[in-house]
């Protein structure tokens, strides 16, 4: 019985730095009475980290004595400011326009993504079929395991340093902070024979790790997580329906379709009206 207004402050290749900016240069002046933070486990780990993101025109953010400090080097960068002259920018508006040209630039950063990566020898084995599925550029298999290198350590420790500022200014503010944590391809594909195949190839004992994790931060913290992958593969083995991936792409992997769409907007609404209906009693 309540009119609700949503916007919508979601930018492409955003990580939570991005987005805790974004909420201070933007969003907080309209008031919200609720801030939800959608979190991608397969990319927004590495889009914290300076030392793992291969895409260096954007601000971050690194812990000094355990305070973040917001580190925006990439304006001194030559190529940012040959990008940041008006005659650049006006051309950047008009390109903007021509999904074309997105759709390139989209392919261009998903290549960068996945060269980022150690090359392999000529003489690697070849991947497993799942491994090979599975392989989708931007989303890193790190994501799903322990950190087992000082960078993936640190992306963490920043990432939670990150979401506990923002709960802080949200709060501050008088409204609620949630987390929204997503789902990737093969977290949620509906053939478990090929989940564990991958699991096997790079030992990985749980593919729901950084959503467990986020959501320890969050109770640490105190703030509200939902995590849709574990629903979303529950929903998908149950159904055999593919909630990633289009036919004339790859089903499985990529982004949500109509059908992930679908759910995550049920298992959303189903959870913020829930969480309402208790602040209210």
């Amino acid at each position: 019985g309540k009119k609700l207004e949503v916007l919508s402050f979601g930018m492409d290749g955003a990580g939570t730095g991005d987005e805790l900016l974004t909420y201070r240069k933007h969003a907080q002046r309209y008031a919200p009475d609720m801030v939800l933070v959608a979190f991608l486990t397969g990319n927004d780990l590495r889009n914290n980290s300076a030392k793992l993101e291969s895409e260096k025109l954007r601000p971050f953010f690194h812990l000094e004595s355990g305070r973040l400090v917001e580190d925006n080097a990439f304006r001194e960068s030559a190529y940012f400011k040959a990008r940041s002259g008006g005659l650049m920018n006006a051309i950047a508006e008009l390109l903007s326009h021509f999904r074309l040209m997105e759709v390139s630039r989209e392919a261009y950063f998903a290549l960068q993504n996945k060269n980022a990566a150690a090359p392999a020898s000529s003489n690697a084995k070849q991947p497993s079929r799942a491994a090979a599925l599975f392989d989708e550029a931007g989303i890193l298999k790190d994501a799903y395991l322990p950190p087992a290198t000082a960078e993936w350590q640190e992306t963490w420790e920043i990432t939670e340093a990150l979401l506990a500022q923002f709960n802080r200014e949200v709060t501050r503010n008088g409204a609620s902070f949630h987390v929204l944590t997503l789902s990737n391809g093969v977290q949620v594909y509906p053939d478990p024979m090929l989940r564990q195949e991958y699991q096997q190839e790079f030992g990985i004992v749980d593919l729901f790790y950084p959503d467990r994790r986020i959501q320890a931060i969050g109770g640490k913290v105190g703030f509200p997580v939902l995590s849709l992958a574990p629903l979303f593969q529950a929903h998908a083995e149950r159904n055999q329906v593919f909630l990633h991936g289009f036919e004339n792409t790859k089903l499985g992997i990529g982004h949500w379709n109509e059908n992930g769409h679908r759910l995550a907007g049920k298992l959303l609404a189903d959870n913020l009206c829930a969480w309402l209906s208790a602040k209210n009693q």
